[in-house]
């Protein structure tokens, strides 16, 4: 947890502090998935301790080269209103 990772080294404060002001985070997963099933059932639920679901959005490329992202939804609702209003 947080609290642990800032006790066993005095640098994780510094890249605690960057991963809580960043917008989005990249992943680096050891899971392969097969095919289309896999990579969601990973993404959706893959090892919880590299995922900042905190974040707008967390990109997650596995190490055989797929990808996944879990995105917070509420940040595309709005994103066309503009657009409309443009139109």
């Amino acid at each position: 947890n947080r609290e642990w990772l800032l006790k066993i080294h005095p640098e994780n404060a510094l890249h605690m502090e960057t991963i809580e002001k960043a917008l989005t985070v990249v992943t680096l997963d050891d899971a392969e998935p097969a095919d289309i099933t896999g990579v969601c059932r990973e993404t959706l639920t893959g090892d919880p301790n590299n995922r900042w679901v905190d974040k707008s959005t967390v990109n997650i490329v596995y190490s055989n080269g797929t990808f996944g992202q879990i995105s917070d939804v509420r940040i595309f609702l709005f994103l066309d209103f503009p657009l409309f209003r443009l139109l």
